[in-house]
């Protein structure tokens, strides 16, 4: 399909067609006047794009001159407007939130198939890296299937993700798009905190009330157990390429190093007479180098280990400028190891340089960010997506971004560290 233009004005525009109920349709508010043009393509299509830019004009362009052939219909707090995309999609322009919505027409109704941000340049004005609204999804709620406190997410592959939901106390799959594959339930209130995918393909999950790490299947069964004897309250899992597991330890303040017989190999810190100590580190993950990196959330920093377990060297503190951090959560890290941070009490997503630097804020309270836990990335054909569990209180919804180096004129390519 090739790029459609609208102008959208951020004076009052006013459909000039029917709803569905041959009612008026309420008036369409954007704050600013826009040129948006996309591409309307697949989840691992690279052609799929969405780009903006602001235009000056004093008339009052209406629908009616843009799109004199559309058909409009109310949905939600929706006005849908189009013409026929493939499948019969239709455009979706939010009232309430300045994005777009892909909506699928079907024998039961109205679907929503993704959603995208109309973010203005200057919101991200001087940034390297771009964030892109590329999806939400996620059924709220304490049922089967449903999310209510996503505290781990993991990329496995071709943009299917796995959620842990600490509350339900199950595993949730994803396809990138959104759509629920497999929900897998463990013990109840084993209070799964995070999963990682295994060399094996297998997942192994920090089961925080049962002090063990579990070895399982795609199916969920379980292959190996481990850890009782060592940990406490595990809450951050990741698994190396020589198949040893790394875990955080939330109540003994703790990394602890197994084999992949589940052998314990080494504690960080050994002795209280380290030259750091570690509160409350919440998650773990591993450099595309190899390097160990720990949100070290107690003390408001994060901390690098060699693959040895030896300590490198910690950034941040305390604060909400640039560079600081406020209870950091989930990390992960892309090919080059900048570091990707859900810094928790800031509402934001903040990138930093493998030694420690500042780089940006990739997500922010502004774009609707709240409560970050827990990041993962996907790499494909040059580009990445970033994906976030967040909430109000509780991790219950999550969001997918992509990533857009604007430094190259290109996008990024970036991947998860495994």
């Amino acid at each position: 399909m090739k790029f459609r233009n609208f102008i959208l004005s951020s004076i009052d525009i006013r459909c000039t067609g029917a709803s569905k109920s041959n009612k008026p349709s309420s008036p369409v508010l954007i704050r600013r006047q826009r040129r948006v043009s996309f591409d309307i393509g697949g989840f691992d299509n690279p052609g799929l794009s969405i780009m903006t830019e602001d235009i000056d004009s004093e008339g009052d362009s209406g629908y009616g001159e843009l799109f004199p052939n559309l058909g409009h219909m109310k949905h939600k707090d929706s006005i849908v407007s189009c013409a026929s995309f493939e499948r019969e999609d239709f455009l979706s322009l939010l009232k309430k939130e300045d994005t777009i919505s892909i909506i699928s027409r079907e024998e039961q109704g109205l679907r929503k198939v993704r959603t995208f941000s109309l973010l203005d340049e200057y919101e991200q004005a001087g940034n390297r890296f771009k964030a892109y609204l590329y999806n939400r999804f996620g059924n709220t709620g304490s049922e089967q299937g449903q999310l209510r406190n996503g505290t781990g997410i993991y990329h496995i592959y071709n943009g299917t993700v796995i959620v842990t939901d600490v509350l339900n106390s199950s595993l949730l799959i994803y396809t990138g798009s959104g759509r629920l594959v497999k929900s897998i339930q463990v013990s109840k209130r084993s209070e799964p905190w995070t999963a990682a995918a295994t060399p094996s393909g297998a997942f192994a999950v920090a089961l925080s009330r049962e002090r063990c790490i579990s070895v399982m299947s795609c199916a969920g069964i379980e292959k190996l157990r481990f850890g009782e004897d060592v940990l406490e309250y595990p809450s951050g899992v990741i698994v190396d390429r020589r198949n040893r597991y790394i875990v955080s330890d939330i109540r003994q303040n703790k990394i602890h190093i197994f084999s992949d017989k589940g052998e314990l190999i080494r504690t960080i810190p050994e002795d209280d007479e380290s030259s750091f100590s570690l509160k409350s580190p919440r998650h773990v993950t591993l450099s595309h180098s190899g390097n160990i990196v720990v949100s070290d959330s107690g003390n408001h920093c994060i901390r690098l280990f060699d693959r040895h377990g030896d300590h490198i060297k910690s950034f941040g503190k305390y604060g909400s400028n640039d560079g600081e951090l406020k209870f950091p959560h989930g990390i992960c890290t892309d090919h080059e190891d900048n570091i990707i941070v859900a810094d928790y009490y800031n509402n934001r997503v903040s990138m930093f340089s493998s030694d420690g630097k500042f780089v940006q804020h990739i997500v922010t309270a502004h774009m609707g960010m709240k409560r970050p836990q827990a990041v993962t990335i996907r790499f494909f054909q040059n580009n990445y997506m970033l994906f976030i569990t967040y909430g109000d209180t509780k991790a219950n919804k999550i969001v997918a971004y992509r990533i857009v180096d604007s430094e190259n004129e290109h996008i990024t390519g970036m991947k998860a560290s495994v």
